[in-house]
């Protein structure tokens, strides 16, 4: 399995071609690899036109885009429902250039490190390659960070307000109030008044279902 790998789904839209390319070149990044501007725009290229080929050469409703990172080799993927070989793949290259519908594919075979395609259960895949410069320890680091902060922010905040009754059918039944994790540490009287903080050895008596101090 790869070190890094997304995948999404796009609908067979010419104007969403811009921001798969900009998707993929961001994702990129934010695994840690820097991206000289040469290979930054040789990236947007060849994206722009494996997903452009897809879009306006297949009925697909739905494309796939596959970004997949391992020791500094970038793998992109698109697939589709058409079961036909990619446009632009005649058996001459001078051809396919000459042709416009097969601008793209020639593209890819000249400035990618690797390409091809190979048919699917339903449809087929197309990818190409790229070499790129190995993420460092650091960067590797802080993009481990990021993920895991994003996560925590997609998290529900705490405390979640419960509400006070819930609905089954017509009938309202109330909940009980959640707990709170201060009143495990505090004894309290009959009247609710705190008698004395509970003592390791009281925390772990009412752990073990001992019962609790007995106030004085």
């Amino acid at each position: 399995m790869p070190a890094h790998q997304i995948r999404f789904l796009i609908p067979r839209r010419p104007r969403l071609v811009a921001i798969t390319r900009n998707r993929v070149a961001a994702q990129v990044r934010a695994w840690g690899t820097v991206l000289d501007q040469e290979t930054a725009d040789t990236l947007d290229l060849l994206v722009s036109e494996l997903v452009t080929n897809a879009v306006l050469h297949t009925r697909s409703l739905l494309i796939t885009v596959g970004v997949q990172l391992e020791r500094g080799r970038l793998r992109i993927e698109v697939d589709d429902d058409s079961t036909a070989p990619p446009t632009g793949t005649a058996s001459d290259p001078l051809d396919a250039w000459q042709d416009e519908s097969g601008r793209g594919v020639h593209l890819i075979a000249e400035l990618a490190a690797g390409h091809g395609w190979e048919p699917l259960h339903r449809g087929k895949r197309v990818w190409f390659e790229l070499v790129v410069a190995e993420p460092t320890r650091t960067r590797a680091r802080a993009a481990l960070l990021r993920r895991a902060a994003r996560a925590v922010r997609r998290s529900p905040r705490w405390p979640i307000a419960a509400r006070s009754v819930i609905r089954r059918g017509s009938v309202a039944v109330p909940l009980r109030p959640r707990p709170d994790p201060a009143d495990a540490l505090i004894a309290r009287r009959a009247d609710g008044s705190p008698v004395r903080s509970l003592t390791c050895g009281d925390r772990i008596r009412r752990m073990l279902g001992s019962q609790g101090p007995i106030a004085a």
